[in-house]
């Protein structure tokens, strides 16, 4: 059989198939060409290099990683394209260490969560996340409706963060500039917030309008005011002080599971429902409220209290949490009689991954009025599951079952209901979100409550319709998409489990 001869050279022109490397059995590295020095002990890397670790994908000319026996770390040079589920980033150089998930990028650019990010050099630690020079929107449009610009954006543990001489732009022309911003990013979304359009249960319109903010990086302000016809102007204010970072406790003048992801159509998923009430905090408050009404009572009666003041705590870990706080309060109709008592809450909540498309939680709530001459008190159990067959549908269920003892100086002291079977699915189909709630009282045998949610993406803004049965409200807005950031962050959490 004849042979054929390749002209010289040849050989070498051809694709080559990427070889493999794998390091410390979670960093695997593909490349065409490889160099090893000795001392310092290196692996040099270039030519279609691609690197994977722990969800994350990194693509660049070149790529040295150091394996000495006390420091082992990447970096990643020319051309880097950083990939993970949450989004991509572009930059000049990354170092990494590809064991604590901890890294550095040089000029960054590129999307995250749904936002345009760049700045300066990206830090990730361990528990914090820096951004320098930092240019953020969620708007794709140039220039973009909403941008913020500020020298450094650091968030800690996810969730909490500091923007410092940060300013907001409209249409690419300055608004606002500020020194330092403290924000959150968790579902709690504390801030400076629009009014929104309400119905209360007579039918009437009026608006309403919550926020809380960080006055300092201990000392935080919450407000609300509720404005209806032909009902007197009502309104709360509490200062909160707590050790490090801003967080204020449940009010009293909040319905009674408003985190609930099966109690409150508003909210994302059972993670943010555990989050939310486990996120740890301790810290004092002062405040007081006039003319109040509270959702999702058994009373339309508004309340004053001209001074509350109280001690609050909470801690979790991934799994098992809990939240309590101790009040006292000088309370009582808006037309009298006030009384001085000592108010006592506690929520334990366990929540539990029975796997990736499925959660199962555990709350035990209890709540207790004393010395106003009527003690009272009452304590409920919920079991709830959440299960998603598909990306785009979620199916959501609980029970319900509470007890209670004494005489309530209050009709607002009492549960609503003293058992509930509530269920609820979430369509998310792309730019449209669907998602609907129901209530059923099995010894009234009757559905007190159907909450319905639709949100429509448009551009970097979201209009939504909220509308509630039970405490018949209709909110109806338009708010910046934010909830793919939190459901991503929720994403982040599973993954390092």
């Amino acid at each position: 059989m004849p042979f054929i001869t390749l002209p010289e050279g040849i050989l070498q022109q051809l694709p080559q198939k990427p070889q493999v490397e794998v390091v410390d059995g979670t960093l695997v590295v593909e490349w065409n060409h490889k160099r090893v020095e000795v001392n310092p002990k290196r692996l040099i890397f270039s030519e279609g290099v691609v690197a994977r670790y722990d969800g994350t994908e990194c693509r660049a000319k070149s790529l040295v990683l150091y394996l000495e026996d006390t420091e082992r770390f990447g970096v990643a040079e020319g051309d880097v394209q950083i990939v993970d589920p949450d989004g991509t980033l572009r930059a000049t150089k990354f170092v990494f260490d590809w064991r604590n998930r901890t890294g550095s990028a040089t000029d960054v650019y590129g999307s995250a969560y749904r936002f345009s990010v760049s700045g300066r050099e990206a830090v990730v630690e361990s528990n914090r996340w820096r951004l320098s020079d930092a240019v953020l929107s969620p708007c794709a449009e140039s220039p973009p409706l909403l941008e913020i610009r500020a020298s450094s954006i650091e968030v800690t543990d996810a969730k909490r963060g500091v923007a410092r001489r940060a300013s907001l732009f409209f249409r690419g022309k300055r608004v606002v500039t500020v020194p330092t911003y403290r924000f959150n990013l968790g579902p709690r979304k504390e801030g400076i917030a629009f009014p929104t359009v309400s119905m209360n249960r007579d039918g009437t319109v009026g608006a309403a309008w919550a926020s809380s903010f960080g006055l300092s990086r201990g000392l935080g302000l919450s407000a609300s005011i509720q404005a209806f016809p032909q009902r007197p102007l009502g309104g709360a204010l509490e200062f909160g002080y707590s050790p490090g970072n801003f967080r204020l406790p449940l009010s009293t003048f909040s319905e009674r599971s408003p985190y609930g992801f099966l109690e409150n159509v508003n909210n994302l998923s059972l993670r943010s429902e555990f989050e939310q009430i486990t996120a740890q905090y301790r810290g004092l408050t002062i405040g007081g409220a006039l003319n109040q009404g509270i959702p999702g009572r058994q009373t339309r009666d508004t309340l004053t209290a001209p001074l509350e003041v109280g001690f609050g705590l909470a801690e979790g870990n991934k799994t098992v949490g809990y939240a309590a706080q101790a009040k006292y309060q000088r309370i009582g109709y808006t037309d009298g009689p006030f009384r001085s008592r000592l108010s006592l809450g506690a929520t334990v909540i366990g929540l539990e991954s029975v796997n990736p498309r499925t959660d199962a939680f555990l709350r035990l709530d209890t709540e207790s009025y004393l010395g106003s001459g009527d003690n009272y008190g009452w304590v409920s159990g919920t079991f709830g599951v959440s299960h998603s067959p598909s990306k785009w549908l979620r199916l959501s269920g609980s029970y319900t079952r509470a007890a209670d003892t004494g005489n309530p100086f209050l009709q607002t002291d009492l549960p609503f209901t003293m058992e509930s079977i509530n269920t609820r699915f979430d369509l998310i189909g792309g730019s449209t979100k669907v998602s609907f709630l129901s209530k059923y009282d099995p010894r009234r045998s009757r559905f007190y409550d159907h909450e319905l949610s639709l949100k429509q993406v448009a551009g970097c803004l979201e209009p939504f319709v909220i509308w509630r049965k039970f405490p018949s409200s209709l909110n109806f807005g338009i708010r910046l998409r934010t909830d793919d950031l939190f459901e991503a962050i929720d994403r982040r959490i599973r993954r390092q489990r």
